[in-house]
């Protein structure tokens, strides 16, 4: 919900939109992908954080160091398949 004095993080999702999976359009320090040529449906236009627009027109728009670390344990679901 958007409630006054809440994060405000919200997407802008296209659910008709098409896109091609590629290395070079996603921001990983890869430089493979193992999905590369698929094509994906339904894309996020614009992401906004805490009020600010992060994500739009496939850039990527944050300043260093505006983020917060928080540790976290290993996902179970992980590792389920792990002896």
């Amino acid at each position: 919900a958007i409630l006054p004095n809440s994060d405000a993080d919200i997407i802008i999702l296209n659910p008709n939109a098409t896109f091609q999976i590629t290395a070079e359009s996603h921001h990983s320090k890869m430089d493979t992908n193992v999905y590369e040529g698929w094509v994906g449906k339904g894309k996020v236009e614009v992401t906004i954080s805490r009020g600010k627009v992060v994500w739009e027109h496939d850039k990527l728009m944050i300043e260093q160091g505006s983020g917060q670390y928080i540790p976290m344990p290993p996902f179970g679901y992980l590792f389920d398949g792990i002896d």
